[in-house]
């Protein structure tokens, strides 16, 4: 005998949190179902004695008024302990540290700084006034990308008429911009470019729409800092859910998805089953084929077919002692070759806080340091191989960030550590560690993303292997829209 709810969830990330919050608080009963005993899913963390580390993402963003973070908290009458960060981002390379203010003028006037070009100031506004657009539009289309003949109706309206000509900077290049500006011939600046890219938007400068580009590049001037770790905003959101009465499970696996008349099933690693109405999972796209049948199962084999790659992550962490007030909590560190066993010639460095007490002890830091690899070339390596190549990425590493933060080299460091795709997999169960979702590119940009309403009736699909992608305003934004469909319904 199956226990039924209107809706079921699957997965306690951000989307899957956000999606079950919503619905729990428009009184619709609700199940989110989560494999692992911890929240957050790429957002996740973990604890070493006093010591607190987000295990994968670190960075916040989308939280104004009209973005998905911002109105997410609205809906649901919660706050989150942010910080807005006045340097949203340093770059450090050997030519200098390079200072992402917040502040617009202050970021060109930097960037001319270090990059002088008469049109400098024309291009960063231009991404700016795009980045403006954008956020107007996603705000007031809930239904968009069109599913039915309906959401074609709803999108019939004269306020978007303006968004027409975003269309060109879905399926062209930010080169194309960079020409445009004449920006494209300075080879630092576009080494500076295709690093901050990597990061937003998983792509390069020759690959990368420019509208998506646009968003990514413009995000260190809406960087947050949250209290506590990443996962916090995630707790508070589920906290949310459960006092709406939604019903929580963790450590507990989805095995299997079938349908049933007008009726989705889910069977769990525990032997329980429940049922619903509305399913709506946040699992990546290429793990549903495991657990879906028939018409479901090539529908998702379709798709893990044709978006079949994603990066993967190698992950630092660490806590050191030291009473240094840094400028920031996030720095890109820029290497002069190719970091071993990775594809990348940067990393990404967040250092806890000093003020942020609940990740470390007074006087002491919790370090997160992030690049990109394949997961395939972990995946296959036998035994020694992988703890060698392991060990010598985390020296390189840790080599590069004492070289360029000489100020804490000396410092006590305490519970180093490493992650590969190999972790994730363990821990996430993501197919062969996949992280990051699907990376945005000309050839497969956001609209051609996996939709959120499958062909199957009461089967939705969110989180970052869905439509809109990857990053937390995505993959809140996908869950709110799905939602919104469900509520109309």
């Amino acid at each position: 005998m199956s226990q039924h709810f209107d809706s079921i969830v699957i997965g306690a990330g951000y989307a899957g949190a956000a999606a079950a919050a919503l619905l729990a608080n428009n009184a619709k009963d609700t199940l989110l179902i989560e494999a692992h005993y911890a929240l957050g899913g790429c957002a996740s963390f973990f604890r070493r004695k006093h010591f607190f580390f987000d295990s994968g993402a670190t960075t916040l963003s989308g939280v104004l008024p009209n973005q998905p973070l911002g109105q997410l908290q609205k809906q649901l009458g919660i706050s989150f302990h942010l910080s807005h960060l006045p340097i949203g981002m340093i770059i450090k390379s050997k030519q200098g540290d390079i200072i992402r203010y917040a502040d617009k003028n202050q970021w060109i006037q930097e960037c001319n700084t270090h990059f002088p070009h008469p049109q400098q100031a024309d291009f960063w506004n231009e991404l700016y006034r795009l980045e403006k657009k954008v956020w107007d539009i996603v705000a007031n289309n809930p239904f968009f990308p069109p599913a039915t003949a309906t959401d074609i109706f709803r999108l019939a309206k004269p306020s978007n008429l303006k968004g027409i000509t975003l269309l060109k900077g879905i399926i062209s290049p930010l080169d194309a911009l960079l020409k445009h500006y004449r920006l494209h011939d300075n080879p630092q600046f576009r080494r500076f470019i295709d690093e901050q890219l990597i990061i937003s938007t998983q792509s390069y400068a020759d690959t990368a729409p420019y509208i998506t580009s646009a968003m990514g590049l413009t995000y260190p001037s809406q960087t947050y800092y949250p209290y506590g770790g990443i996962v916090q905003p995630v707790k508070a959101i589920i906290n949310s859910f459960t006092d709406n009465g939604g019903t929580l499970r963790t450590n507990e696996a989805v095995t299997a998805i079938h349908k049933q008349k007008n009726t989705w099933l889910i069977h769990t690693s525990k032997g329980k089953t429940f049922s619903a109405k509305n399913l709506i999972s946040s699992i990546p796209v290429w793990n549903m084929p495991s657990i879906t049948h028939d018409d479901v199962r090539q529908y998702f084999h379709k798709k893990a077919k044709h978006f079949d790659f994603s990066w993967g992550a190698f992950m630092v962490y660490f806590a050191i002692e030291t009473k240094e007030s840094l400028p920031t909590a996030y720095y890109q560190i820029h290497t002069e070759e190719i970091i071993p066993h990775c594809q990348s010639r940067s990393f990404f460095a967040t250092i806890s806080l000093s003020d942020d007490t609940f990740k470390a002890p007074a006087g002491w830091k919790t370090v997160t340091i992030s690049t990109h690899t394949l997961t395939r070339h972990w995946m296959e390596m036998n035994d020694h191989d992988y703890h060698h190549a392991k060990h010598q990425t985390l020296e390189y590493i840790m080599q590069h960030f004492d070289k360029h933060f000489p100020q804490l080299r000396h410092c006590k460091k305490e519970w180093i550590n490493a992650a590969t795709p190999r972790t994730f997999s363990h821990y996430t169960h993501r197919l062969n560690g996949n992280v990051g979702g699907i990376p945005h590119s000309i050839k497969q940009n956001f609209l051609t993303l996996p939709h959120n309403v499958t062909p199957f009736k009461g089967l939705y699909h969110i989180g970052d292997s869905a439509f809109p992608g990857q990053g937390t305003p995505s993959v809140v934004l996908g869950a709110s829209n799905v939602v919104q469909r469900i509520l109309q319904e």
